[in-house]
């Protein structure tokens, strides 16, 4: 019994590790790809998940980050199914000057940035 037990946390431990890299990877794509702050740090909290963004929220969230300054015009989102829980991560930019507080949304199969917002 305490072998399974050790097996199911080793096997949980390593799905939650595999899932916070692949978040890192695409979230940092997206930042290259769509933002000015390529150049500084980032720090990235875990990864949960939310059942509670509603299709008016997230459209909100995306005309929000499009007159962000920090990011560019022409935000290329990802498509959100309705139903769909989305997968989140927090991140920290930092540089000599400023501190960013951003959140990205994103599809349960981490392959695209579904909406973000600035904290």
């Amino acid at each position: 019994m305490k072998k399974l037990l050790y097996l199911t946390t080793f096997v949980l431990v390593l799905c939650g590790c595999g899932q916070k890299h692949k978040a890192k990877a695409l979230i940092g794509s997206f930042v290259e790809e769509n933002t000015t702050m390529g150049d500084m740090r980032r720090s990235y909290d875990k990864v949960d998940s939310t059942f509670k963004l509603t299709d008016s929220i997230i459209v909100n969230m995306q005309q929000q980050a499009a007159n962000l300054p920090h990011f560019k015009k022409n935000i290329a989102f990802g498509e959100h199914i309705k139903g769909e829980p989305l997968l989140y991560s927090r991140v920290r930019f930092t540089n000599e000057h400023d501190t960013l507080h951003f959140t990205f949304y994103m599809n349960r199969s981490l392959s695209q940035v579904i909406a973000c917002k600035e904290n």
